[in-house]
């Protein structure tokens, strides 16, 4: 599997938005997180742009019945940035069929070789939403077979109680 780039090429990343002066953003009764949907996209384009990890992400593509790339996140609001960015982004055409956008609570059952997942929640109140429910969180970790990638503000759970989900799996992987 080393035909991905950093940080697709291990197991498990967590790419911290800490230090995003930007938080989180209500939309029409819902939470979303433009940060991590430009970020997102910026590592989605990377995979475009290697020729190698096109060519895994395709071999991988043509003998799972699943899209090898799934994107998952707490938030309906999430998820609609997110498809409508890479429906509109030029760039993303080639890897468009590769991936599937969806909630967690959607998700649960499904698996795909990596998971992209954004934890959307940034806010000046420590509020974890969704992300502090232990179900929810497992499902969001357990959905990957290659690759996990989470997106998200480590302070955001680095600050608040040590036993949360969130929190043993930040510490864990830092």
């Amino acid at each position: 599997m080393s035909s991905l780039p950093s940080p697709w090429d291990r197991t498990v990343s967590w790419i911290d938005t800490s230090d995003s002066k930007t938080l989180e953003t209500s939309i029409n009764k819902g939470v979303a997180n433009k940060v991590e949907v430009d970020l997102m996209c910026s590592l989605l384009r990377q995979l475009v742009d290697d020729e190698q990890a096109m060519a895994q992400l395709r071999q991988w593509n043509d003998k799972d019945t699943t899209p090898a790339i799934g994107v998952i996140t707490g938030y309906r609001k999430q998820v609609d940035l997110l498809q409508n960015r890479l429906e509109s982004e030029s760039w993303a055409m080639p890897i468009r069929s590769m991936i599937k956008i969806d909630t967690i609570d959607s998700y649960q059952g499904s698996e795909n070789r990596i998971i992209l997942l954004s934890l959307v929640r940034h806010n000046t109140e420590q509020k974890g939403g969704f992300m502090t429910d232990n179900a929810r969180v497992n499902v969001a970790l357990s959905r990957a077979k290659e690759r996990l990638l989470i997106v998200g503000a480590g302070s955001m759970w680095r600050q608040t109680n040590a036993s949360n989900p969130l929190a043993r799996v930040f510490n864990y992987i830092n």
